[in-house]
């Protein structure tokens, strides 16, 4: 007889008005070991569900409990909805009052409430969804897989100190360890803006790079599908190193096993904050002790520090050379008088095999493709515009050695960008005065040209007027 078959008969004993020492007694002649307790706490269990069966739930608490499943805001353009225990506590007062004391008597009851107002915790999401997200949500089909090796990559916001910094990390997947981080102070609210507005995706290359060489070559990235992991730069360079890259599926965050860790990093963060000076230091802080900290995770039987058990995970190896030619940066362009220009920055370069038929009218500019190293930028290799023979290198002829810092790069771009619009602005003025100089012009001609008629009107008067005396005077 297994476990839940000895429940069944201690409490078919109890209602027949055996005691719990005879319960115990009887089962213990028929082969079934139990303690007093153990048969004490089966007791209490049925005798718990049954009083929470027999309770009624008035209509004006219903109703309180639909509109709090129903009630959502929305958040980075998706529904959010009341937890469980977010009703519960909105509730308490009134639970208790009709006999619901506990937090898991709730969730029990809640669950048929679902069941018999809308049939399935499923139908009540399609209710409560919008039309554009019904259409993606999918009930899960079991748990999400934990293999060694492989990484989730994601980011947080989290603000301190009045100060709102965005933090990009990643985790690995089999043994729940959180690998480097790097951040960055924005001025936005962290809780509304999206991180790809902090980073780009020169940063995310260059972290990856840092992780491969310090660590290894994961089997699989898992990310979400923000735009700058989805660029041919980041996805390009991992089908080049044999890493699998998989996005998950939008409108399902429990596909991310990240997310989860990223409460209890948050609370470790929130201590540490208050002791070091630093939000750099108490953010390593932070995570170094998740990591040597003991963990209870669902495909592990016993508590685990994931430190330990991450250094038993193998990576494939690779030297750093093949990394950065993995993660280089592609860009098209023309030569023209031997140069070649990106960024404003202008490289020097001859074509190794001279064009013939092509003088004069008849000449065209070669298009080539140019890759440039991330962490040396004095430097292209120049391939054809098929990318089928190698052509050679540029050097960098540009006075100022250019800065490989990403945040110097957004604002030298940036700096493009406002002298553009202000030169943009200045012609539209000047195209502005130029329009008006010319209506005033065009007025001052009209009024010029009405004196001027009027003149010529009187001198022909005056004239008139002097052959009228002299025909008088000579009897003409």
């Amino acid at each position: 007889m297994n476990r839940k078959d000895a429940q069944i008969k201690a409490y078919e004993l109890y209602a027949q008005g055996y005691s719990l020492r005879q319960i115990q007694t009887i089962l213990n002649k028929v082969g079934i070991k139990a303690h007093f307790s153990t048969i004490k706490y089966w007791i209490d269990k049925e005798v718990h569900l049954c009083k929470e069966k027999s309770i009624e739930i008035p209509q004006e608490l219903k109703q309180k409990i639909k509109d709090l499943l129903l009630l959502k805001n929305k958040e980075k353009g998706k529904s959010r909805f009341l937890s469980f225990r977010q009703i519960y506590k909105l509730l308490e007062v009134d639970l208790q009052m009709i006999g619901i004391t506990s937090y898991q008597s709730w969730n029990r009851i809640v669950k048929d409430f679902i069941q018999q107002e809308w049939g399935s915790y499923e139908k009540l999401q399609q209710k409560r969804l919008d039309k554009r997200e019904t259409s993606k949500h999918i009930v899960s089909k079991g748990k999400l897989s934990r293999n060694q090796g492989e990484w989730e990559i994601d980011a947080t916001g989290y603000s301190y100190n009045g100060k709102h910094y965005h933090i990009f990390i990643a985790r690995e997947r089999f043994s729940g360890c959180f690998l480097d981080a790097f951040y960055k102070e924005v001025k936005e609210d962290t809780n509304t803006q999206y991180y790809n507005r902090a980073f780009n995706t020169l940063d995310i290359a260059l972290y990856l790079m840092n992780l491969f060489e310090k660590y290894g070559l994961p089997e699989k990235i898992i990310t979400d599908n923000e735009a700058i992991l989805k660029t041919e730069l980041i996805t390009k360079g991992l089908e080049k190193l044999g890493i699998k890259h998989r996005n998950t599926i939008p409108g399902r965050p429990n596909q991310k096993l990240i997310e989860r860790s990223f409460r209890d990093l948050k609370d470790k963060l929130r201590y540490y904050t208050q002791t070091h000076s630093e939000f750099a230091h108490a953010l390593k802080t932070a995570i170094e002790m998740y990591n040597r900290e003991e963990h209870r995770f669902e495909h592990l039987n016993e508590p685990v520090i994931p430190e330990i058990l991450h250094q038993n995970i193998e990576y494939r190896q690779s030297n750093i050379d093949d990394i950065r030619l993995a993660f280089r940066e592609r860009v098209v362009r023309t030569v023209r008088n031997n140069s070649i220009t990106i960024d404003n920055l202008a490289y020097e370069f001859f074509m190794p095999v001279e064009r013939y038929g092509e003088y004069g009218r008849k000449a065209k500019a070669p298009v080539v493709v140019c890759y440039r190293d991330l962490q040396d930028a004095t430097k292209l290799e120049i391939w054809d515009e098929k990318e089928q023979e190698r052509l050679g290198y540029a050097q960098l002829i540009s006075k100022d050695v250019p800065s490989l810092e990403t945040i110097d790069i957004k604002e030298a771009k940036n700096k493009e960008k406002r002298i553009s619009k202000r030169k943009a602005k200045l012609t539209e003025e000047m195209e502005k005065m130029r329009q008006e100089e010319i209506k005033e012009n065009r007025e001052i001609l009209d009024i010029t040209s009405i004196f001027t008629e009027g003149e010529e009107i009187k001198q022909e008067e005056s004239k008139q007027e002097e052959i009228d005396i002299l025909k008088l005077f000579g009897g003409i």
